[in-house]
């Protein structure tokens, strides 16, 4: 039988995760979908459970994680490599981009 989860371990937990992100983040710019891909890895393997829309909506709002930045270096960076239009549509598709 599991125990209850209680509001102080969700806050710790909660700030574990936001921690994890700020560390993906200050390495590259991580789009909102692998973002999320990663931090639910981190939560599941730690059963742990965590509103990560409401901890990636604050993350966006304080300007650590924006889908417009990461798409700017996306484009710019496979654009200078040589890749094209459908190429680099494709991986806004992998990446979880809006068109």
């Amino acid at each position: 039988m599991k125990k209850p989860v209680l509001v102080e371990g969700i806050e710790k937990q909660t700030a574990a995760l936001r921690y994890k992100a700020i560390g993906l983040l200050a390495r590259r710019e991580q789009s909102r979908h692998e973002l999320q891909r990663k931090l639910h890895i981190k939560a599941v393997e730690n059963d742990w459970r965590v509103d990560l829309e409401t901890l990636l909506d604050d993350l966006c709002r304080l300007g650590l994680q924006s889908d417009q930045r990461f798409a700017e270096v996306l484009v710019r960076s496979k654009a200078n490599s040589g890749y094209g239009p459908s190429r680099l549509y494709q991986w806004g598709l992998q990446y979880g981009l809006d068109r």
